[in-house]
């Protein structure tokens, strides 16, 4: 899988990483980088869920083009909507979370859904540190721990988004230590 498409990303990555976090500052590419691993994905006929907590379903969707929408009609994308109820939004995924203060809801909706996707499916968090604005710390840790397990054991790839300047060293640190590999963005790619 191509992982960046340009010189202005860092790249820390080997292709066989199941378990990356991608890590950078706001407007550094981060959730491109990660659309564009989705639709390469769906491209190679695997299946893809991304899991968003910043962005309402319907910009996701236009975000990943006719590509995304026909990939999600055809049943090769799925997208779990964590973002609308913050809002206000009605959600028009098939998937939704309605509540981020208590992460079991989250986890154990994308732990069936990860239990039912093939082998070298991608996963995508966007984001992380949203996460964090409803939860404890300690309890996202403990969320990405179980995914990123989960994600090992079905032999998945999971891009984990991870705004750099809005945590502590010591949680992003965990991060890291839980990642097979790290993604450090720098600069909107052109």
């Amino acid at each position: 899988m191509e992982w960046f498409w340009g010189d202005e990303m860092v790249l820390k990555h080997s292709t066989e990483s199941r378990i990356v976090a991608v890590i950078g500052k706001p407007q550094t590419g981060k959730t491109r980088f990660c659309y564009g691993a989705v639709l390469e994905a769906v491209r190679s006929g695997k299946k893809a869920l991304v899991i968003i907590t910043n962005l309402p379903y319907s910009e996701v969707l236009d975000n990943l083009g006719s590509e995304g929408k026909s990939a999600e009609s055809a049943g090769n994308l799925t997208i779990m909507d964590c973002y609308s109820w913050r809002v206000g939004l009605k959600t028009e995924a098939k998937y939704a979370v309605g509540q981020l203060d208590d992460l079991s809801h989250l986890s154990a909706l994308a732990s069936k859904l990860m239990k039912d996707f093939p082998k070298r499916s991608l996963i995508v968090l966007d984001s992380v540190t949203t996460l964090t604005l409803h939860s404890k710390p300690e309890d996202v840790i403990k969320f990405l721990d179980v995914a990123f397990a989960l994600a090992r054991k079905s032999d998945l790839k999971f891009l984990a988004v991870v705004e750099d300047g809005a945590h502590d060293a010591g949680f992003v640190a965990r991060i890291k230590s839980l990642a097979d590999d790290i993604v450090e963005t720098d600069s909107e790619p052109a």
